[in-house]
């Protein structure tokens, strides 16, 4: 996957406007637009751009909000967990499954613990549709 990405952007010459290893420190507003202050090499930096895109996913620090009757779930041998924790099938081999969330992660979990699980649900507040409606106008 990495090796595609890098690919994707250097075909669209789009490589030499990524800066990895770079922390953002601060996005704030301004005018209509936003401040971003990032710190690539020890040195902060700041610049103003119209739009920012926050994009967290499977790399992200999870994320896992307090369920009422969690700690009951447990001690009767449930496990909850955020997508990122997810690493080995057999913890979803013959047992019933739920997935919080219908985002890209999600997908793939249910996915990929749909062929183990004795069953499978995923609970969303939304459902969404996951492709274009149409493609080359059909």
């Amino acid at each position: 996957m990495q090796e595609y990405l890098a690919s994707y952007a250097r075909n669209f010459g789009i490589d030499s406007l990524l800066r990895l290893e770079t922390k953002v420190e601060s996005v704030v507003p301004d005018a209509g637009g936003w401040l971003v202050t990032t710190k690539g090499d020890g040195v902060p930096e700041t610049e103003r751009f119209d739009r920012v895109v926050v994009a967290t996913g499977v790399f992200c620090e999870p994320a896992v909000p307090k369920f009422p009757g969690v700690d009951e779930f447990r001690a009767a041998g449930g496990v909850l967990m955020a997508g990122t924790e997810f690493l080995d099938l057999d913890d979803a081999r013959d047992r019933h499954a739920v997935v919080a969330g219908y985002g890209k992660s999600a997908c793939d979990v249910t996915v990929a613990i749909a062929s183990v699980a004795t069953s499978t649900d995923i609970v969303a507040r939304q459902l969404l549709w996951k492709i274009p409606r149409k493609v080359a106008g059909f």
